[in-house]
Order: structure tokens, then C-alpha cells, then sequence
């Protein structure tokens, strides 16, 4: 589909109702978008029940990890005393 130049991938285009138990239908030509409840925007996650637990969880993993490894590169520098 294009307009004024742009162009819209409509197989990456999904769709998704916020607050509702209603899933939404959306054609566009012969194409019917699909639904999702869930999606990551500009890094949030965004979810269709307005819970903010998936976007937590995420983050609290992603921290985990960056943890561990900072913990590792700590532990195994000779070059830093116990009181650094």
C-alpha cells in the first residue's frame, strides 16, 4: 500500500485494542492485519490488558544480566581492593 510515497509493510503492521475484550478486525485491501496482544514499542513492551507486569519482567531480566556480568568483571579484577 502506498500514499503520499510512503510505503506500509503490511505484513509487520499488527493491530491491538487497549483496555477492551474486543479484538479488533482491520482489511486493508485483501489483507486482513493481525491481532496481537502484545508488542515492543521503542523498547517498552506494550500490552493489551494495560498490565505493566511484561515491560517489569523484561527490564528486571535485562538488569539480571547486565548484573552478572558486572559482577564477574568485579570479582575477577586483581586491580580492585575490598574497599574500592
Amino acid at each position: 500500500m502506498q500514499w503520499f510515497g510512503l510505503t506500509i509493510s503490511l505484513k509487520k503492521t499488527k493491530v491491538m485494542a487497549q483496555g477492551t475484550d474486543f479484538t479488533p478486525s482491520i482489511h486493508i485491501g485483501d489483507y486482513d492485519l493481525n491481532p496481537v496482544s502484545h508488542f515492543q514499542h521503542l523498547g517498552s513492551i506494550i500490552s493489551f490488558n494495560l498490565s505493566l507486569e511484561p515491560e517489569l519482567n523484561t527490564r528486571i531480566a535485562k538488569d539480571a544480566g547486565v548484573m552478572s556480568k558486572l559482577a564477574k568483571a568485579v570479582q575477577s579484577n586483581n586491580n580492585l581492593m575490598d574497599n574500592t
